[in-house]
């Protein structure tokens, strides 16, 4: 866990003025995105599915935040096909490659060549699901997002500490952050969080124009982070799952993860 700092509250994380951040470089944004896992539903040749379907006939995939909403996806994909399996993926390795709002991933999925098949590693058919509570909660709303951005929460006090110096957290779980806050309060500064919210792109715009008034740090879904925990540990005792994490671990196909490790661009690897 990181060293936790409650600092003095500002009006606006991502205020312009007073911008304490440079410009990031695409090699900056790949270094935020790394530590989000994804995980998207594949064959056994590592072809993701695509499981959506608009009014033309037109197929579409989604790559998931929540592993609990890709093992219901993977539950009825193996009602065809017993060998399917979830394939977890850095958010980096995809985020470039794919539409990044609801507009232009329609516009894409126009423009861009049917399979045969019910997969494709055409990463213009694919989209990233928001977490369903979150893209839909007060928080979210009141930050003028919609349910089918990815929405992130932050509160412009609390600081993590880390090796590159304090940055600023920005959760995909609002609760995420409500239970990180709790844990960095002291007997001096006991107060509800003033929570905020933006978009993932929103973000990533601000940071790419150095409008940020802190560094970033992206803190992926408690439960997604759990999950990659346990099939990197190649823990396999092999006994009946007794927890949905543990489902999804069983189900699982792992890739290196993190710690600089070199990571093909065909999911077909996986």
């Amino acid at each position: 866990a990181l060293p936790m700092q409650l600092m003095a509250a500002r009006s606006n994380a991502a205020d312009s003025e007073g911008s304490s951040t440079s410009a990031a470089s695409k090699a900056d944004v790949q270094a935020l995105l790394s530590g989000v896992p994804l995980f998207v539903v594949s064959n056994a040749q590592g072809q993701p599915y695509l499981t959506q379907q608009d009014s033309q006939g037109r197929r579409s995939g989604f790559f998931h935040l929540d592993p609990l909403q890709a093992v219901r996806e993977l539950q009825e994909i193996r009602g065809f096909d017993s060998s399917a399996s979830l394939v977890v993926v850095p958010l980096d390795s995809i985020w470039f490659d794919l539409p990044q709002s609801a507009a232009a991933a329609a516009q894409s999925l126009a423009n861009s060549p049917q399979p045969r098949s019910g997969t494709s590693s055409d990463l213009r058919l694919f989209s990233l699901e928001p977490i369903a509570a979150e893209s839909s909660s007060s928080s979210a709303a009141a930050a003028g997002l919609k349910p089918d951005e990815v929405a992130l929460f932050y509160e412009p006090a609390l600081l993590l500490q880390t090796a590159d110096g304090e940055k600023l957290p920005y959760f995909f779980r609002q609760d995420d952050l409500v239970t990180t806050w709790e844990s960095a309060q002291t007997q001096k500064v006991r107060r509800k969080p003033s929570v905020k919210a933006l978009s993932l792109p929103q973000l990533l715009t601000l940071y790419e124009n150095g409008q940020l008034a802190q560094p970033p740090l992206l803190i992926a879904a408690s439960e997604a982070l759990a999950v990659v925990d346990r099939v990197g540990g190649g823990r396999g005792d092999g006994g009946a799952p007794a927890t949905k994490e543990q489902l999804i671990e069983k189900l699982a196909l792992s890739t290196p993860f993190g710690a600089g490790a070199r990571r093909q661009k065909l999911l077909g690897i996986f």
